[in-house]
């Protein structure tokens, strides 16, 4: 359960004005008006106006002041108000796609806008890479539903990924600074079934090197707070789906696909108010995902409803046929289910926890468990009480609530027996050794050869010039002051750890670690429930929220990596145990004594001077349309989320010529030095006039006034 409470979203939504003034003009393409339009941009002047720098500006509100200050969308020059996709979920983009509201293209065009507005120019900084065929694939998607063909299940929605997973003419660096330029040689499992499915990629999202960790800044930096830029985004030492749940909270896309190798996934979702599912492992396709501890590593999607969830869960949660490169469903040692045949929609109960018996572990809402070596993590008493009203809610709901110990953590936890960060009964002798170094060798190794990438020329671990760099940090790195060694990785030595021509499956001891880690998930949770007559477990993800600064300033270094804090509760004994969880939101929880602020002291992101360069910029182009070349056609252009023209053009060919102002907040890389100030997002749309046409489908009859509409994603280079 979160820490964050989903009013909070709300603040994301004191910016919409900026968006709401776009025309975004609700056209659809159909077969027999087809059009092309060919754009080119430069910049081709600078100026710097005034020496700063914009900085993002984000503050905590309270739930009364979002009532009164929250803002209605304008209308368009258009009678029909648009779709606004600010909390929009899958059902209501649905709806808006099949009623003819909007087409999938505008929905790109209105998220494209807000990614610029938020993240490019504000510094969220959630995303690494944009897919350059966005807009056509929503084109496609468009043209299906012109064609009269069946909707697939998430057609023409928006999406965003997580910069792990391969997808098909994308680069797949897994954040880190040693794989710049490595491209994917195909679709993951995952991006493959939402391609499939009809769901439209904008692009991937932001993460630490190799997600060897959760916060630490990577070759893009790191993904920031939409709440409050004081607190981070994600637990420190294990977040690193920050970027995608960044984005998702922020409405740049209407779900998304994270990962989680301890908790990579539940963190971010606790910060950012989002439903997340960590699933048993083999439920969903690990193929195509980079792999870190290959025993513990899941996808985990991201919705921002339970409603969502269950939608995204019914494409994503269906057998993988090809098991390769998914080590999980690919050893022979264990046995691992089928995903169940189940539309996962018909889960839906209210009446789901009438009678069930939850079972709540007393050390995650400031209990003692009764462990003698239980290691007790911090919890905030805005945590306590945020548990307190929960409680009051699953009581009034029918579940009956017991205070228990937690076996499953403490026990594994007890270094007292094993001397290690874990106690496994029955693992092989230094396990822990060959699963933080051979095991990621080789796995990484593997991801690397069956990806074959030739553009690179990264085909192997082995190719890979400086190794350093798969996880480089700053000199004097004030997290590494408060470092537990014994779970340290030797990054830069794992190439020379590799062994060519063996499987990782044939690694001694394999058999016997695997069935101790099943046997210990049994004994110590499923065993014990049935002991209890627990149906469930219940319990807040975080015991706190880390602060932003704790790479410069060492008490926020304190706080942020205490147990509690530094991942989410459950620590490492979840994911290494294979236990499924379900992370949802339940309420606003104050900040470290932060005192909320009105959202009228909030400036929008234009307001007042606060310096940057001043550029003028040229597009030119040629727009092509089946139509008369009497009826006039219009170019418009978003600069940065901006609307700068929109104005009739006589003929095919265009240049266009704007002033737009640089507002680039200061993005720190893995060494904590500015990393270079991103390109201009350029959208150009070209529409020409609504005409009267023949049915999609060839027939010949009239379906009244139709228009063609082309839109380009460009990038304007300011360096």
């Amino acid at each position: 359960m979160h820490k964050w409470g989903r009013d909070y979203l709300d603040i994301i939504a004191f910016f919409r004005s900026t968006l709401a003034e776009l025309h975004i003009l609700g056209a659809t393409r159909t077969q027999r008006a087809k059009s092309l339009l060919n754009t080119s941009t430069s910049s081709i002047a600078s100026q710097i106006i005034q020496d700063g720098r914009h900085q993002r500006k984000s503050q905590s509100t309270t739930h009364a002041s979002l009532d009164s200050q929250f803002q209605k969308p304008k209308e368009t020059q258009t009678s029909k108000a648009p779709f606004n996709i600010l909390e929009a979920s899958i059902a209501d983009h649905r709806q808006a796609l099949n009623s003819g509201t909007t087409t999938s293209v505008d929905l790109v065009i209105s998220y494209l806008n807000r990614i610029a507005t938020y993240d490019i120019r504000l510094g969220l900084n959630a995303f690494t890479v944009f897919n350059s065929n966005v807009l056509s694939e929503a084109a496609a998607s468009d043209l299906r539903r012109a064609q009269g063909l069946p909707p697939r299940p998430l057609e023409g929605i928006p999406y965003i990924i997580k910069d792990s997973y391969k997808v098909a003419g994308m680069s797949v660096t897994n954040g880190s600074p040693a794989l710049k330029g490595l491209m994917s040689s195909g679709d993951s499992a995952i991006a493959g079934k939402l391609r499939d499915a009809g769901a439209v990629l904008i692009g991937k999202t932001n993460m630490p090197p190799m997600a060897a960790g959760g916060m630490q800044r990577g070759l893009y930096g790191r993904a920031e707070s939409p709440y409050n830029e004081k607190y981070l985004t994600a637990a420190f030492s294990s977040g690193s789906s920050n970027g995608a749940a960044t984005s998702v909270t922020s409405s740049m896309a209407a779900f998304g696909m994270g990962s989680e190798t301890v908790s990579s996934g539940r963190s971010p979702a606790s910060n950012n108010a989002l439903v997340c599912y960590t699933p048993s492992k083999g439920l969903l396709s690990c193929r195509g995902l980079w792999p870190l501890y290959v025993t513990c590593d899941v996808p985990t999607p991201y919705a921002r409803s339970m409603d969502d969830m269950l939608e995204l869960l019914n494409v994503i949660a269906t057998p993988d046929p090809d098991v390769t490169g998914d080590f999980i469903r690919e050893q022979p040692h264990i046995q691992i289910p089928q995903p169940p045949e189940l539309d996962y929609t018909t889960l839906r109960n209210p009446d789901f926890l009438r009678g069930k018996h939850i079972g709540v572990p007393k050390m995650y809402i400031g209990g003692h468990d009764t462990h003698p070596h239980a290691k007790h993590p911090s919890v905030s008493p805005s945590v306590i009480a945020l548990w307190t009203n929960t409680a009051k809610t699953l009581e009034s709901l029918g579940a009956k609530l017991t205070y228990t110990d937690f076996p499953l953590v403490t026990n594994y936890e007890d270094d007292s027996v094993s001397g290690e960060a874990n106690n496994v009964v029955d693992y092989p002798k230094d396990w822990n050794v060959l699963e933080r170094g051979l095991l990621i060798a080789q796995a990484w190794d593997a991801f690397l050869v069956s990806n074959a990438d030739s553009v690179s020329g990264i085909k192997s671990l082995s190719d890979i010039k400086d190794p350093a760099m798969l996880f480089p940090k700053p000199e004097n790195y004030i997290p590494d002051t408060f470092l537990e060694v014994r779970n340290w990785i030797a990054y830069a030595s794992l190439p020379s750890l590799v062994q060519h021509g063996k499987s990782i499956h044939d690694t001694p001891g394999m058999s016997q670690a695997l069935s101790a880690l099943e046997a210990q998930r049994k004994r110590d949770l499923e065993d014990w429930m049935d002991e209890l007559g627990l149906d469930i477990l219940a319990f807040p993800t975080q015991g706190d929220v880390g602060l932003a600064d704790l790479e410069f300033v060492a008490k926020s270094t304190r706080h942020s990596l205490q147990n509690g804090v530094k991942y989410s509760n459950g620590n490492r004994a979840l994911r290494h145990l294979g236990v499924p969880t379900v992370t949802a939101v339940r309420g606003v929880g104050e900040l470290l004594g932060d005192v909320t602020a009105n959202l009228t002291s909030l400036p929008s992101p234009r307001d007042g001077d606060d310096g940057g360069l001043e550029v003028e910029v040229q597009v030119q182009g040629s727009f092509h349309s089946a139509r008369s070349a009497s009826q006039p056609s219009s170019i418009q252009i978003f600069a940065d989320g901006e609307e700068v023209y929109n104005t009739p053009v006589d003929g095919q060919d265009f240049k266009i010529t704007f002033q737009h102002k640089l507002e680039r907040p200061e993005v720190l890389g893995w060494d904590l030095k500015p990393l270079p100030t991103k390109d201009i997002m350029a959208i150009v749309v070209a529409t020409a006039a609504a005409g009267r046409e023949g049915g999609a489908d060839g027939d010949g009859r009239d379906h009244g006034s139709v228009a063609t509409k082309e839109a380009r994603l460009l990038w304007v280079p300011v360096h």
